[in-house]
């Protein structure tokens, strides 16, 4: 039995001097956890079964994984009995399938709720019929969230379905069963924390705390039953606490060992998913070229059961959750649809009805869903969405232009026709002064969900020209980051260090010259790091190693740093910004308190986990000029200048400082720094700003294949850890400049 002395004193403590507060409640969960979980006894760990006994497909299809675009979620467990509710009274904070937390419900009073779990109403046929209704391709299930509780009989604890309940039968099986049944791939979620094992502690509040080695152990034990008890497993999405590479790449390995079509979501961590897994209803508006998913809720407030919730119209839930799903197709992704059970295993009836309103909508327009791939246009689309396939392009009308005229920007292929969906009605194409134009007419089947699409057919797959092509001006023509589209994914270690990351760099552009090279400009930072270039047909890899050219700065002008001000400190994720970042002023950014970095308190020597300080530094400039910095931070670093984002990264070798070399553009007079230094487990704070006053540009010259008036430069890292790793090339800048030789030699 392990010692849990500690927590009773801490516990005692804590009533006998304080009012009841999360604390109180989370130390005496504890300690009921640890001392009646320490008592129940253990069965033998299962043998790991052979691979061939599981039917298997040859690896991982990524490409059908993501032509099924739609699936279903579903938050089913003891939670779900509950309802949101405790001891008669909603719970309002947070979601309710984490009100064991929310409610400070001590472990044996959760573990009562789970004695009495009798989902007898669970129907899986009813369940999958409904989602090959709704349009669904997958079902993903929770066979085990943060409350321990397994849908699953597992022989590494014996809180879960079959051994600690009387309904005795394994849910996961039965789902699996009638997935198979019905046509539809069969995944699992499974959360990587659990409030209930011993061996899991300790715990808190925030659900991505670092997973203890013998938790690991068992986790790994439950994967390897999960994907070796119930036949082929499409994909296993993980979620939440904070593995170590090392923990993640063994989860991985597991996987793909026993299921080697088994896509891994990227919560997993350490950017070693299989797919990027964005945040809770979370939708990006850039396309990216890895494999990505939303995860959605049919309520932002919760995802398990919520009697007391608000519901409203479910047509107008539908049409909500339809545009949704097509503004993450349309940029390339999954939709990950969640519906949550009630207590008994019965469905919720508005959930089922939102989800054949948008299966009836699906049914006719299908061919536009189903293995399409992302819009192609470059510029906004003043009508709505649209995806691709083939020679055909997919029009997703959201709203009707004042000139009645659907505008595809860019686009150079010919038009056939356009029809619309359903029932074929065609549409006119103006083929004479505006060849990528369509005259809208109004659609003659009345769409509930009003969402008509039209189906446009091309000579050919489309090519779209991006209608902001670089051209060159009297300095020249440079590509920069900014005039770029930037190849884009997500990085994270985990939950809270999820950010957007760039993985490599497209221009087109005008070329003025028939013959061009790429004259490429550097500083320190970049030097000696290897690039992939390609123009063209013509692919080659650069090491950045060049001559060094004039300073960064301008010797003659002068340059004065003011002290920093640091704020002060913030809780949440890498992404979340705590501040005014437009205000022009230490106040108008944030309204609390500033102090200098070298005041000491409490707080400024003892950062929380998953705290974020931000720093605030005027430099003054004589002139209009460039200069070269060095930021050190801890876990992630977020820049603006003069209220403008010039970068936001996290650190790639946790436990270490980060540090990042920034050339600065400063306006003539006083300029604005605004720094975020992010903190992830609370090491001691490692904040530091430093001029490079000896900064110097490099650059070197290569070869590029142009084609007059569309041409193209791609730029990307070489052999990168992952598929998600930034290229990190603050500084670098690429001018074409004509060239002498021949680039095709």
């Amino acid at each position: 039995m392990p010692d849990t002395n500690w927590i009773i004193s801490k516990t005692e403590h804590t009533m006998r001097h304080t009012k009841p507060t999360l604390n109180y409640f989370f130390y005496v969960l504890l300690a009921i956890a640890l001392t009646l979980n320490a008592c129940q006894p253990k069965t033998p760990q299962a043998p790991e079964p052979s691979p061939e006994s599981i039917p298997q497909k040859p690896g991982l299809n990524v490409q059908e994984w993501k032509d099924n675009k739609y699936a279903m979620f579903i938050h089913f467990g003891v939670y779900s009995s509950l309802g949101g509710v405790w001891n008669e009274e909603p719970i309002k904070k947070g979601y309710s399938e984490q009100i064991r937390s929310h409610a400070g419900i001590f472990s044996d009073e959760y573990e009562k709720v789970a004695r009495d779990f009798r989902p007898y109403a669970w129907n899986p046929d009813t369940i999958t019929t409904l989602a090959r209704d709704a349009g669904m391709r997958s079902i993903i299930v929770t066979a085990k969230h943060h409350d321990g509780f397994c849908l699953f009989q597992t022989a590494t604890t014996s809180f879960n379905i079959v051994d600690f309940t009387p309904y005795k039968k394994d849910i996961i099986s039965g789902l699996a069963e009638s997935c198979r049944k019905k046509g539809l791939n069969f995944g699992v979620y499974f959360s990587v924390i659990d409030w209930h094992l011993p061996e899991a502690q300790p715990i808190s509040s925030h659900n991505a705390d670092l997973i203890p080695a013998a938790h690991h152990q068992i986790n790994l034990t439950q994967v390897r039953e999960l994907m070796t008890n119930y036949g082929p497993i499409s994909e296993i999405w993980f979620d939440m606490g904070a593995n170590t590479p090392q923990q993640s790449k063994e989860l991985k390995e597991l996987v793909h060992r026993l299921q080697p079509q088994c896509m891994v979501s990227g919560r997993i961590g350490n950017d070693l998913g299989d797919f990027n897994v964005m945040g809770d209803n979370n939708y990006p508006n850039f396309l990216m070229e890895v494999p990505w998913q939303t995860p959605a809720s049919m309520f932002d407030e919760t995802w398990g059961y919520r009697s007391w919730q608000e519901r409203g119209s479910a047509l107008e839930k539908a049409k909500q959750k339809l545009r949704s799903f097509i503004n993450v197709i349309a940029h390339g992704g999954n939709y990950l649809l969640n519906i949550g059970p009630e207590g008994d295993g019965s469905l919720v009836d508005f959930e089922s009805e939102v989800l054949r309103y948008i299966g009836r909508w699906i049914k006719v327009n299908k061919e536009a869903v189903y293995g399409s791939f992302p819009n192609p246009f470059h510029s906004k689309l003043s009508f709505g969405q649209a995806t691709q396939k083939d020679n055909h392009l997919y029009l997703f009308i959201d709203s009707i232009p004042p000139s009645a005229r659907l505008i595809l920007p860019g686009l150079r292929t010919e038009i056939l026709s356009a029809r619309f969906m359903g029932s074929g009605i065609p549409l006119e194409v103006d083929q004479l002064s505006k060849p990528n134009e369509i005259i809208w007419t109004a659609p003659a089947m009345a769409d509930p969900m009003e969402m008509p699409v039209i189906e446009v057919t091309l000579e050919a797959p489309p090519v779209v020209r991006d209608e902001t092509i670089i051209e060159a001006t009297e300095e020249g023509l440079s590509l920069t980051p900014h005039n770029a589209q930037l190849l884009r994914s997500f990085t994270g270690a985990d939950y809270y260090t999820l950010i957007p990351s760039t993985t490599g760099m497209i221009w087109q552009f005008n070329s003025p010259y028939p013959l061009a090279e790429a004259e490429i400009h550097f500083t320190d930072y970049e030097k000696g790091r290897q690039i992939e270039i390609t123009s063209g047909s013509k692919t080659q890899i650069v090491s950045l190693e060049g001559k060094a050219l004039k300073l960064v700065r301008n010797i003659e002008d002068s340059l004065k740093v003011a002290p920093s001000f640091r704020s002060e400190e913030f809780i949440g994720g890498l992404s979340d910004i705590h501040v005014n970042i437009t205000g022009t002023y230490r106040r108008a950014i944030s309204t609390g308190d500033w102090m200098r970095p070298d005041e000491t308190n409490a707080q400024g020597s003892h950062p929380l986990p998953r705290s974020a300080h931000y720093y605030f530094i005027e430099v003054t400039s004589e002139n209009a000029q460039q200069h070269c910095f060095t930021i050190t931070g801890n876990d992630g670093l977020q820049v603006w200048v003069n209220r403008e984002e010039k970068l936001l990264d996290r650190n790639q070798n946790p436990g270490t400082p980060m540090k990042r070399t920034l050339v600065v553009s400063l306006t003539e007079g006083t300029n604005q720094l605004l720094i975020k230094n992010y903190n992830r487990h609370g090491s001691p704070d490692h904040f530091a700003l430093e001029k490079e006053p000896a900064a110097r540009w490099y650059t070197m010259k290569v070869p590029i294949l142009v084609s007059g008036e569309s041409s193209d430069l791609t730029l990307r890292g070489v052999n990168p850890p992952t598929l998600h790793t930034p290229v990190d090339l603050p500084n670098l800048w690429i001018k074409i400049i004509p060239s002498e030789g021949d680039p095709k030699k």
